[in-house]
C-alpha cells in the first residue's frame, strides 16, 4: 500500500493538532505498497515484514514526527529503520519492539546531527572570504 499525505490527520482525535503545532497530516492505505507483497518473493522482502510495515507504519511515523517536528523527516527515518532491519528481520525476537526502539534511536541519531550543523553554521551572516590563497579574512563590514 502507498501512503500519501492528506493535511489534517497524524493527530490527536478531535483535536486537529498534535501538541502546540501545526496541523499534522495522515495516510491513506489506497493504493498498492511500495514494498514487494509476498506475491513477489524474488524481491527478498519477508512476508512479516511486509505485513510490519502495513501495520505499524503510521504509528512509527506518527513517534517519529511528534520527537523531530518534522514530517518529511519523520517518514525517511521510519522508512530507513524498515530498510536496515530487512537483513537481520528472520532474527529479530520482537519485531515491534525493535522497530520502534529503532526508531527512537533514528531520531536521537538525526537530532544530535541537527545540533552539529548548528554549531558549524556561520553566525550573524558574517561571510568568509579568501585575502590570499589559504589565509581565511572576515568580509568588509562584517
Amino acid at each position: 500500500m502507498t501512503r500519501r499525505r492528506v493535511p489534517g490527520a497524524l493527530t490527536v482525535p478531535g483535536t486537529g493538532q498534535i501538541g502546540n503545532g501545526p496541523p499534522a497530516w495522515h495516510v491513506i492505505s489506497s493504493m498498492p505498497s511500495p514494498l514487494p507483497t509476498p506475491a513477489s518473493p524474488s524481491r527478498g522482502w519477508p512476508e512479516s515484514l511486509v505485513r510490519a510495515y502495513d501495520e505499524r507504519w503510521l504509528e512509527l511515523v506518527r513517534l517519529a514526527y511528534v520527537l523531530t517536528g518534522d514530517e518529511a523527516v519523520a517518514e525517511e527515518l521510519v522508512q530507513d529503520v524498515f530498510v536496515a532491519a530487512r537483513p537481520r528481520w528472520e532474527a529479530i525476537a520482537n519485531p515491534g519492539g525493535y522497530l520502534r526502539t529503532s526508531v527512537v534511536n533514528a531520531t536521537r541519531d538525526w537530532g544530535r546531527h541537527q545540533q552539529v550543523v548548528q554549531r558549524h553554521e556561520p553566525r550573524g551572516g558574517a561571510a568568509l572570504r579568501l585575502a590570499s590563497p589559504g589565509t581565511p579574512t572576515r568580509a568588509p563590514g562584517t
